[in-house]
């Protein structure tokens, strides 16, 4: 498929970002992620390289596993499901830890090592390991992503795997924090970044949280509580579909809140959460407060 120009610089977050050259922002947030994410995996109490799985990226890191609050944050980070690596994903932690919670940082394989349906399968593999593990801990699982990160999260919530779950095992999971999500994937496949994914439109709208089959099994859950997150100065796209993901939230009867992150962009939104008194980091926390 022909790559849409206008579709490219929407759906490149870079394009949009105004506190450092265009060219500069992936290279400082992935130096950003990567200095923290090492700082907290040399000095925060954890278990790195967990297993989930049989196959070799099956992976999670673990902090704070005797935690206090008896409440569990999973963090899935973005890169458009092709970049990134869950060694450089730990730079949310700090706080979290901090505040009497257990945090786990969920490895997947990225394309082009694998398509979009194993991907999902990979990270349902990894949450139903962590929901098994709080159950025997007696801890909730609240879950989080960045952008793909954030889809992964919709996506598992409208999955088999929830839907069949007994209800004391769904209840272990009590909400969701999307970080300038990605809910809508048909608009990709005329950008690059489907280039490694190869979806097809039917594989697009299958894994879209926005489709409407989506949406219906995720609303049966109405425990759930969904927090929508975007910066000022996101991508209009990425805006528009949190917008459109709320606005279906809510047709559905669902717990939901949206918020813009004054001055914040899609990156730099998330490399803030290393921050304790970073205003999103307090909203978050207040959010798991909610019972």
């Amino acid at each position: 498929m022909e790559i849409d120009e206008k579709l490219e610089d929407l759906y490149m977050p870079s394009k949009w970002v105004v506190r450092v050259p265009v060219e500069q922002a992936v290279p400082v947030h992935v130096k950003v992620t990567i200095e923290e994410s090492e700082r907290v995996r040399n000095n925060v109490n954890g278990k790195l390289g967990v297993k989930y799985g049989s196959d070799v990226g099956d992976v999670v890191d673990l902090f704070n596993e005797e935690c206090s609050s008896k409440q569990m944050m999973v963090y899935l980070s973005g890169g458009y499901w092709q970049e990134l690596t869950g060694d450089i994903s730990a730079y949310t932690v700090a706080p979290l830890v901090a505040a009497g919670h257990c945090v786990a940082v969920v490895h997947y394989d990225r394309a082009p090592k694998q398509d979009m349906g194993g991907i999902l399968a990979q990270v349902e593999r990894a949450v139903a390991w962590l929901v098994r593990y709080a159950r025997e801990k007696g801890m909730t699982v609240w879950l989080s992503g960045h952008s793909a990160g954030s889809h992964l999260c919709a996506m598992l919530l409208s999955s088999g795997w929830y839907e069949g779950l007994p209800h004391r095992e769904k209840s272990i999971v009590r909400g969701v924090i999307h970080l300038s999500g990605v809910f809508d994937l048909l608009p990709l496949l005329s950008t690059s970044v489907n280039t490694p994914l190869k979806m097809t439109k039917f594989e697009a709208e299958q894994f879209s949280p926005l489709n409407q089959s989506n949406m219906d099994k995720l609303s049966t859950a109405k425990h759930l509580q969904h927090l929508v997150v975007v910066g000022e100065n996101d991508s209009p796209a990425f805006k528009l579909q949190a917008e459109q993901y709320v606005e279906e939230l809510q047709k559905r009867g669902c717990q939901v809140s949206h918020s813009v992150q004054e001055k914040e962009d899609h990156f730099s939104l998330v490399e803030r959460l290393m921050e304790g008194d970073y205003s999103l980091t307090q909203q978050m926390l207040a959010f798991m407060e909610i019972v």
